[in-house]
């Protein structure tokens, strides 16, 4: 399925300078390239740190009692089948989405730990109907460490160091 027939134009043609539409999904998150090297334009970008933002406040306020993580991740899903077939593109938007949420929250003032940037991840992918898994792994033979992450289709999408941990669970 072609990513463009999701999605709504949203540009105003009376401004000579537009180079090309905005893009915008149904549920107005922001559009992502297929194409992992294509550069987004300096509006897209402000777009998405708000998006970001927002997706973490929400996730900040439901994980107010540590002890619900699957109820703050129901919340923040959509209900999603997997097609349980790798999508290149769809891989593509999801590390480049990745990649922005861990760049975003790290610098905000607040927490920026693994779990929150995936929690964060795992809400913006669920937004675009894009399938993903937060895992909780740990480290063997050291002191209590743990790590998470979130996968596509198996595929870590928050680096590093996910491959020195053992999975714990997947939610």
């Amino acid at each position: 399925m072609s990513s463009a027939s999701n999605f709504r134009h949203a540009a105003s043609s009376s401004s000579p300078k537009a180079k090309a539409p905005r893009v915008v999904t149904e549920n107005g998150s922001v559009a992502l390239p297929d194409n992992l090297h294509d550069r987004l334009p300096i509006l897209t970008k402000v777009r998405l740190v708000i998006e970001i933002v927002g997706v973490y406040v929400r996730a900040r306020w439901l994980l107010r009692d540590s002890s619900q993580l699957r109820a703050a991740l129901e919340r923040l899903r959509i209900p999603v089948e997997s097609p349980g077939v790798y999508s290149r593109a769809e891989h593509h938007r999801a590390v480049r989405l990745g990649s922005a949420v861990r760049r975003t929250v790290e610098a905000l003032p607040a927490d920026s730990r693994c779990l929150i940037q995936s929690v964060v991840l795992t809400g913006l992918l669920a937004k675009r109907r894009i399938p993903s898994a937060l895992v909780i792994g740990v480290r063997p033979h050291s002191d209590f460490v743990a790590h998470a992450w979130v996968e596509y289709e198996g595929h870590p999408l928050l680096p590093p160091d996910y491959e020195s941990y053992e999975r714990l669970t997947v939610i």
